[in-house]
């Protein structure tokens, strides 16, 4: 009975161990905020920061902000890359003063992540 209840230690150790390398795998392989085109196609100029971050389904990766002529100009991106697949992908927005002034053209080729053409 002992040499089974080791056994079956064992096998539990290098299972949790299994799991946690590919835990560790599948996160180290991707960077970025996951996002879709489809939700990005649906933010629309005159958009508020807060419609934005609600439409996107979160805060974007990377934020840039300057001030011109007295005006704050920020540009919000999303960007995702999948290291276990090779795909990335990118979108940009331009806000100013908190208000949505510039969207990027989101052609019917552009895939999400499931495959689906938007």
């Amino acid at each position: 009975m002992g040499k089974y209840i080791l056994f079956e230690e064992r096998l539990m150790t290098k299972f949790k161990s299994l799991v946690i390398i590919l835990m560790i795998l599948i996160m180290s392989g991707c960077a970025g905020k996951n996002f879709t085109f489809t939700d990005a196609s649906t933010v629309e100029v005159g958009d508020t920061r807060a419609m934005i971050v609600k439409k996107m389904k979160g805060e974007p990766y990377h934020r840039t902000a300057k001030t011109v002529d007295g005006k704050v100009i920020e540009t919000y991106i999303w960007t995702f890359a999948n290291g276990l697949t090779g795909s990335t992908k990118s979108v940009p927005f331009i806000l100013t003063d908190g208000i949505v002034t510039a969207t990027p053209t989101i052609t019917k080729y552009m895939k999400d992540s499931d495959g689906t053409i938007k």
